[in-house]
């Protein structure tokens, strides 16, 4: 087989690859999200409302983290950690969605099902906590907005109680774009 025949065949082969991909990740988030299952989508809550601010895409040293912006009562969202060396990125697929009058944060490390809940003890202007005392780790997560400069940064704070303190990690990002390619 010819160089050129071979280069064709290797882009039809990682185009095709890259379509099914594309295709596992719309199934991945319409059943994360409830789409699939059939749930019903609720109109837009005041409660999920107040965490608009949350929406768009962040960027940081830590990865990024993308939320769409609320609809049918439900915000969805995907963090995405750094390259690691040799191993694929860290992921986690998020939703923001409101239980019984409660607004609950639903994580999924790696995708798993089902998702961890948390629910919000503290709603802001541009700060939200999730709690989860029976979880292992993290037993807390807090986002809240800033702008030091006028330039808007995302700060998450993921902990635990381990010894009767909170101990746990930050991760702060600036507004970005969502890269289409």
């Amino acid at each position: 087989m010819s160089q050129r025949a071979r280069a064709s065949r290797t882009a039809r082969t990682t185009a095709r690859t890259s379509a099914v991909l594309k295709r596992v990740l719309c199934v991945a988030l319409l059943v994360g999200t409830g789409v699939a299952s059939g749930a019903r989508a609720a109109p837009d809550s005041p409660r999920i409302a107040e965490l608009a601010w949350l929406a768009g895409c962040w960027i940081g040293e830590g990865g990024e983290e993308c939320w769409l912006e609320p609809l049918g009562g439900t915000m969805v969202g995907i963090n995405r950690g750094p390259q690691r060396e040799g191993k694929p990125p860290a992921f986690e697929f998020l939703r923001l969605v409101e239980d019984g009058g409660k607004l609950v944060y639903l994580a999924s490390p790696s995708g798993r099902h089902p998702p961890t809940p948390f629910e919000a003890i503290e709603v802001g202007e541009r700060r939200v906590v999730f709690a989860n005392p029976d979880h292992d780790f993290p037993q807390r997560i807090t986002y809240w907005i800033e702008e030091p400069d006028g330039r808007e940064s995302l700060h998450a704070r993921v902990e635990a109680r381990q010894d009767g303190e909170w101990q746990g990690f930050e991760t702060t990002w600036t507004r970005g774009v969502w890269s289409a390619r």
